[in-house]
């Protein structure tokens, strides 16, 4: 999991610090620092949060858990995600605890069972209704044992890395608006771009080489034939390996946001993180 901000990891030491006994921070007359109230709608509708820290439970490695809220005139909706399916219906936040009401909807992506499992888990949660408190740009949620630590999107944003001279690794294979992550057993894919244009590629299993072209406007390109081994890979590798293939090549739209690269050509895509 990406690396945890240094004030989400101070809310979790001070948790901890709380259980075994110690002053955690505490200011010097003794007493508890304050907590944070619990928001409402209204203060989180439109802002996205993606998790950062999970205590109590091993998240699936190479995913994320996401929670979208929305105002809409119907109500509000929050949005979950935990790494391949996209779940809506609308929410409520009573006595500090935030529960779907309502009845779910989800797309019905087929993923890999451990992602499937995670997904149920997360469902389950936000159903049966989570401790909520929000302090600056940090949501925290308890639940069942587990203390879930999310970071807004919004206020995590960095400056765009370089298109060129970084690696970057695959995250997740779009079609249309779902994303689905890969196995972790699999290998993730790496292109890396050189200033004149040259690109080197993993592409799950085998390794190649083309040329890439970018456009005037810097949000298009073009990549040339790609050159590359030819050896067996194992089915999930090769499964992957052509979903890699079929976006690297022709006319590409390409835009990168803070540390994310995204390639796509029509519905299909592709979202590489920086390393």
């Amino acid at each position: 999991m990406r690396r945890v901000l240094a004030v989400a990891t101070m809310v979790v030491a001070m948790m901890t610090a709380g259980a075994c006994g110690s002053d955690g921070g505490r200011p010097s007359d003794g007493a508890d620092p304050p907590r944070s109230a619990a928001p409402t709608a209204k203060a989180i509708d439109g802002r996205t949060f993606d998790a950062r820290e999970v205590v109590g439970r091993e998240v699936v490695s190479g995913s994320t858990v996401t929670l979208a809220f929305q105002g809409t005139p119907e109500g509000s909706q929050l949005g979950a995600s935990a790494g391949c399916n996209q779940m809506s219906a609308a929410y409520v936040i009573e006595a500090s605890t935030l529960r779907w009401v309502g009845e779910r909807v989800s797309t019905m992506m087929a993923c890999e069972p451990d992602l499937m499992e995670q997904e149920a888990w997360l469902s389950e949660l936000i159903a049966g209704g989570a401790e909520i408190t929000v302090e600056s740009n940090v949501l925290t949620l308890v639940a069942g044992g587990v203390t879930m630590i999310l970071v807004d999107r919004a206020e995590e944003e960095s400056p765009p890395r370089p298109l060129f001279g970084t690696v970057w690794a695959l995250e997740s294979v779009l079609d249309g608006a779902t994303a689905s992550t890969f196995a972790s057993s699999l290998q993730a894919p790496t292109i890396e771009i050189a200033e004149g244009g040259a690109m080197q590629l993993f592409a799950g299993c085998n390794r190649g080489s083309t040329t890439v072209t970018l456009g005037p406007d810097g949000t298009s390109a073009t990549i040339g034939p790609i050159t590359r081994t030819e050896q067996l890979c194992p089915d999930g590798a090769t499964f992957l390996e052509a979903a890699v293939l079929g976006v690297l090549e022709d006319e590409v739209s390409i835009a990168v946001e803070g540390d994310l690269l995204t390639v796509s050509r029509g519905d299909q895509g592709l979202r590489f993180r920086a390393t």
